[in-house]
């Protein structure tokens, strides 16, 4: 994951956002049953992160459909990667996996599906606190599409 990956909105023609020096990298297994999903994210050069998303897009378009919320909080309490660069780790189920905009039910193999046909992401966003929503200053201000992003590919596609 990098800023690399992060198209710029239409809204933000100089796309300031988009430059981080921030990188990160997620595994994500499925167990032998297919019922969860493991995963793992290490990250370096981030700070102030307020939410880690799992979207449904293709590489190069915003997708504001949230397949799963990894992590979200609130502004003032954000999280950092550990000193090994862990950021987070956890389990996906399928009372993870949100429904789409028209609140129709989806579940892991909702989820998988995306992987496979290479329509997931993950996006990191990141707010210092108190950081006026015009300024850049580095990693861990506010960035508006995410400071991160990175796409997910199966290393074995088609379950």
């Amino acid at each position: 994951m990098s800023s690399d990956q992060q198209p710029p909105y239409e809204d933000d023609p100089a796309n300031k956002w988009k430059q981080s020096s921030a990188i990160a990298f997620g595994e994500f297994v499925l167990n032998k049953h297919g019922d969860k999903i493991r995963y793992k994210i290490f990250a370096e050069d981030i700070e102030n992160v307020v939410g880690i998303h799992i979207h449904n897009g293709a590489l190069g378009e915003h997708a504001h459909d949230h397949l799963v919320d990894l992590y979200v909080t609130d502004l003032e309490n954000p999280i950092e990667p550990n000193k090994r660069g862990l950021l987070l780790k956890g389990t996906i189920t399928d009372d993870d996996v949100l429904p789409n905009h028209h609140g129709h039910e989806r579940d892991l193999e909702d989820l998988l599906d995306a992987i496979d046909d290479y329509h997931a992401y993950v996006n990191i966003h990141t707010n210092e606190p108190g950081t006026d929503i015009s300024t850049n200053s580095g990693p861990g201000d506010l960035y508006g599409p995410g400071e991160i992003r990175g796409q997910i590919y199966p290393i074995q596609a088609k379950r």
